[in-house]
C-alpha cells in the first residue's frame, strides 16, 4: 500500500494455513541455508527445515485472517478478483469473514476441487476436496468462460448433443468450444501427481489449478499476488500465461524455492 499498489492488483490467490495442527518440514541439503528457519541435524549433509508452524488457538487465526484480508482488499483492484484456498477445518469461519469484508452480494462462487490419493482412513469418509471461495471486488469484474474437452460418448450418433433439451446441436460446433467448467473440479490431481513440478514442498498446489483460475480472472499482462507464495506455484503459473505478479512469504525457504522454480 505504502509503494502505490492499492487498487492495481487485478487478481489475488492465496493459500493460507488450514489450521492443521502440525508442522510442515522439508529435507535440504546444507549448502548456507542454515538461517533460512528453525532447523535441526537429519545427518551431516542434510537438514530438516520448517517451512512453517500450523498450529493456531481459533481467536488468533481468525484474527490474522481478518487483518490480512482488509489489507488485501485495498490492494485489489475494482474489476478484481480474490480466491482464497481452505479445506474443512477454517474455511466456513472464513466465509462469514469475507461476506463482511467483501460483501455478500460479491460472492462469485464456493470452488470444490476434489482429488484422490491414499488417506487411511476406516471409520470415516476419506477428506479429499478443499474448497476455494471465490469474490469480486465489485460487480464489475473479470471473467473468462472456462472450458475442457467433453468425454468421449457425449454425442449420440445423429449429430445432436444429448440432454440439451431436444435441441440440435452439431457436434463440431460443440466439440470446438468443449464443456462450461462448473463450480467443482475434479479434473486436476493434487501437485504429487505432477512429477515434473513436484517439489515436494508440503503444501504445494498443482500448476494446472492455477493456471485455470488465472485463465478465469484475469487478462494477460494482468497483475497476480499471492501473498503466501509457498513453493512459487502461483508465480510459475503467471509466468506461463503472461502476467506480472507478486509473490510473498514470511519464510524465507518459501522465498529461495520460488526464486529457483
Amino acid at each position: 500500500l505504502e509503494q502505490w499498489f492499492r487498487g492495481i492488483v487485478d487478481l489475488i490467490y492465496i493459500d493460507p494455513p488450514f489450521a492443521s495442527n502440525k508442522d510442515y518440514v522439508r529435507k535440504v541439503h546444507l549448502r548456507g541455508l542454515k538461517d533460512l528457519g528453525r532447523i535441526e541435524e537429519d545427518s551431516e549433509s542434510i537438514i530438516q527445515q520448517t517451512m512453517y508452524e500450523d498450529i493456531w488457538k481459533r481467536d488468533e487465526y481468525f484474527q490474522f485472517m481478518y487483518e490480512r484480508l482488509i489489507l488485501l482488499k485495498e490492494l485489489l483492484s475494482e474489476t478484481g478478483s480474490i480466491y482464497v484456498h481452505l479445506d474443512y477445518r477454517m474455511v466456513h469461519y472464513i466465509k462469514i469473514l469475507m461476506d463482511e469484508i467483501f460483501g455478500l452480494d460479491n460472492f462469485r462462487n464456493e470452488i470444490i476441487w476434489c482429488y484422490t490419493g491414499p488417506s487411511g482412513a476406516t471409520n470415516d469418509f476419506p477428506k479429499k476436496h478443499d474448497t476455494i471461495l471465490r469474490y469480486s471486488k465489485s460487480g464489475n469484474y473479470t471473467f473468462n468462460e472456462i472450458n475442457i474437452p467433453y468425454k468421449s460418448g457425449v454425442h449420440d450418433t445423429k449429430g445432436t448433443a444429448l440432454g440439451y433439451s431436444g435441441k440440435d446441436v452439431k457436434v463440431e460446433e460443440m466439440a470446438n468450444k468443449g464443456k462450461t467448467i462448473e463450480d467443482w473440479w475434479i479434473d486436476i490431481y493434487s501437485a504429487d501427481r505432477y512429477r515434473d513440478t513436484y517439489t515436494g514442498f508440503g503444501t504445494q498446489k498443482p500448476i494446472p489449478l492455477l493456471e485455470r483460475i488465472i485463465k478465469a480472472s484475469s487478462k494477460p499482462n494482468d497483475l497476480i499476488l499471492d501473498c503466501f507464495i509457498g513453493s512459487g506455484t502461483t508465480a510459475i503459473a503467471a509466468q506461463k500465461l503472461n502476467r506480472h505478479w507478486i509473490g510473498v512469504d514470511i519464510n524465507k525457504g518459501a522465498v529461495q524455492m520460488t526464486a529457483k522454480g
